[in-house]
């Protein structure tokens, strides 16, 4: 038996497993994930879902294929085994991964105007391949058109501005 804490991070640790994520790729869902834990706005969505969302947008990030130097990424959309193991909606990933994509291109600052930068500066440690600083910040555009358009489960309205 294993008893844990229903945190983010074991679910994060099972979906980059199921995924068969690169290390470059693990780095940029844990990154994504710590950077929700900043955010008032996720205390609405599951440790779960976010995690799931993180691990798309690291699998869906160009700039990380071309850092692992693959020619031509065939992005992979959102995996069959992830919304198999999970049971998620598309469309529940899709606004979440949408949220963490904004959130991660913005810096976090208090009521009292403080910067967090504590998670940006972690990772910038080449012990997480500077993820933070080496690689662009996600684009949830990249995710929408790697998903098939009959898949889509709705029109992006406002999300098409955070690219």
């Amino acid at each position: 038996w294993k008893i844990t804490v229903p945190t983010a991070f074991p679910f994060l640790s099972r979906f980059i497993k199921i995924v068969n994520a690169t290390e470059l790729q693990a780095h940029a869902a844990n990154y994504y994930m710590e950077r929700t834990l900043q955010e008032h706005d996720f205390l609405m969505y599951s440790p779960s879902l976010v995690c799931a969302a993180a691990v798309l947008l690291s699998l869906n990030n160009s700039d990380i294929y071309r850092a692992e130097k693959v020619r031509n990424p065939n992005l992979p959309g959102i995996p069959s085994i992830l919304l198999e193991y999970t049971n998620f909606d598309k469309a529940a990933l899709l606004k979440c991964a949408s949220e963490i994509a904004k959130h991660v291109a913005e810096e976090p600052v208090t009521a009292s105007r403080r910067q967090l930068i504590a998670v940006k500066k972690k990772f910038d440690n080449k012990k997480f391949s500077q993820i933070s600083m080496e690689i662009r910040n996600p684009i949830f555009l990249e995710l929408w058109n790697a998903v098939p358009k009959e898949e889509r489960p709705y029109p992006p309205p406002s999300l098409l501005k955070y690219k």
